[in-house]
């Protein structure tokens, strides 16, 4: 589509017993710096319990809304777990030549997800009711891939990329993991040049591979100038995973057409060589966020091709909210009993940890929030307090909703408790600039006046970074950050977001980690009061 059409689409839900939305991944569904004239549709979000009811089986919705954000996006299931089944797809959002000079590029879009070799809801329940570790038995690419790469005989082919010697190419990379499934990609004898990160224009740089994590996109430019000869010749395109993907492979291929064609359809050129096997060196293996290994790039070292704002320049944000994401090992109702099946009956390695923000499980309200506001006054909580019911011993579940004015200038302090693996985050309906992004060794330490009678945990924690903060030491970095709407918080690190609260409405703050989105890791940013959102829609359904 092109930046200012307006999108309808019926989705009619087939699915034997599953209620169904669609989330559009990227698109702020309101004004942007392309369509500043748009209108907002909140409505249009797909987030069941906030902005619209669940589509149950036998039923159906339109959608409408207008493409504001141009890019590489992409559409997925935000109800349940179908996202993790596959149930997801790219958007592309062009934009006029004179605003996108590569836009006469040819290009191919590029999709990775992982893949579990059964249902993603039976997996679920192993994790969340056993303790099973749960990992993805396999990547895919557009769709494709083996599950073995010795070059032993296979049915299924590699996704094979055709090019035109000489000419150059645009990738429009997605990762569509449900998983903590960061992955690198390379190109066999190809550098690389980001062109853009979450659809948004980054200054050009070189890369020989890139690392993308869950909900994240890539724009990224090759030349086809290898020697291919007459007949063509292909080269691999690697697929490395890490965390829950860790020493996963896939490969596709590139093909380099031969000089005169004569054969419909065109013959697949194997490559001269087996898949290489992926070396293990830093970066490519222990996934914190950064870029470790030579050549490689991520949001770390971007720079966006406009400036930030002037009203945005500030030192300090109008609003400034810490939110630590963590997993601890607490008594989740949801999981355990009190009387018949506590958390401290069960043997350690099968303990189930609880994702949460700022120690808080979201739980969401049963008609959406967009149409009824009753529960913003009867059951909200944020980390400044909770209501009588709330909490069950250590464990705390409510609906989690941090507010902003209209017009404000908010900071999003995302904290990483764990030191063990990076996290995902999105947020909807917001592009949002990147002003930090800094590892665990990047940390600067905190010594507390002898006078001082309080001690702060150790590791990270949402007390060591406020403290950092009030010192004057966490860093913003205010020169062309890159824009952005889903970002890795780095292990034991912290990242630093900086939005402009123009956009009204209810929006979802959540990991891009399926599982642990569905267990309660998100919150709602509420902007504005409920009387100054739009009106819904005619007939909107309700609930």
């Amino acid at each position: 589509v092109c930046a200012g059409d307006k999108i309808l689409l019926d989705l009619y839900n087939n699915l034997p017993s599953s209620a169904v939305t669609l989330h559009w991944h990227g698109l702020t569904l309101g004004p942007s710096f392309t369509v500043p004239r748009a209108n907002p549709t909140p409505y249009m979000d797909g987030t069941p319990g906030v902005t619209q009811c669940p589509i149950p089986p036998g039923s159906g919705f339109r959608y409408s809304f207008e493409a504001t954000d141009p890019g590489t996006h992409f559409w997925h299931a935000q109800t349940g777990l179908e996202r993790g089944d596959g149930v997801f797809g790219p958007i592309v959002v062009h934009q006029p030549a004179d605003q996108d000079p590569m836009l006469s590029i040819p290009e191919h879009i590029f999709v990775v997800n992982d893949w579990f070799h059964g249902s993603t809801q039976l997996k679920y329940v192993l994790k969340q009711h056993s303790g099973e570790e749960v990992r993805p038995q396999s990547l895919l690419i557009n769709g494709q891939g083996r599950l073995k790469h010795d070059g032993s005989a296979s049915k299924v082919p590699y996704y094979n990329f055709m090019v035109e010697k000489n000419k150059r190419y645009r990738l429009r990379i997605i990762n569509a993991a449900s998983t903590n499934c960061p992955v690198t990609i390379s190109v066999e004898s190809h550098d690389l040049i980001l062109l853009s990160a979450d659809g948004s224009a980054v200054n050009p740089v070189n890369a020989s591979s890139v690392l993308i994590h869950p909900g994240e996109r890539y724009d990224a430019m090759f030349s086809a100038e290898q020697e291919s000869g007459d007949e063509g010749k292909t080269f691999w395109i690697s697929v490395a995973g890490g965390h829950d993907c860790q020493g996963l492979q896939q490969y596709a291929t590139l093909q380099y057409l031969p000089t005169n064609i004569t054969a419909v359809p065109i013959p697949t050129i194997s490559p001269e060589s087996n898949p290489p096997q992926t070396a293990e060196k830093a970066g490519m293996n222990v996934f914190t966020g950064s870029c470790s290994t030579t050549g490689q790039r991520c949001v770390s070292g971007l720079r966006s091709s406009t400036e930030l704002p002037q009203a945005l320049k500030s030192t300090r944000a109008n609003l400034t909210f810490y939110l630590s994401f963590a997993r601890r090992y607490i008594h989740n109702e949801n999981i355990y009993s009190l009387l018949f099946y506590g958390i401290n009956d069960v043997p350690a390695d099968k303990r189930v940890a609880t994702p949460q923000i700022n120690n808080l499980s979201f739980r969401g309200a049963t008609t959406p929030l967009l149409v009824n506001h009753r529960p913003l006054k009867s059951e909200n909580c944020s980390s400044e307090g909770v209501r009588r019911g709330h909490c069950t011993v250590d464990f705390c579940e409510c609906l989690h909703v941090i507010q902003a004015p209209v017009g404000a200038t908010v900071d999003l302090v995302l904290i990483g408790e764990d030191s063990t693996a990076s996290q995902p985050v999105h947020l909807h309906g917001y592009k949002f600039w990147v002003l930090s992004h800094v590892e665990s060794s990047q940390v600067p330490e905190i010594t507390l006046p002898a006078d001082v009678n309080y001690t702060l945990p150790e590791g990270m924690s949402r007390e060591r970074v406020m403290r950092l903060d009030e010192e004057g030491n966490l860093v913003r970095y205010l020169q062309n950050p890159v824009i952005k709407d889903t970002i890795a918080v780095p292990a034991g690190g912290y990242t630093i977001v900086r939005l402009a609260a123009e956009n009204r409405g209810f929006w979802v703050l959540e990991s891009q980690v399926l599982f642990d989105s569905q267990a309660g890791q998100k919150l709602i940013l509420q902007v504005g009061t409920p009387e100054g959102l739009p009106k819904a829609p005619r007939d909107f359904p309700t609930c």
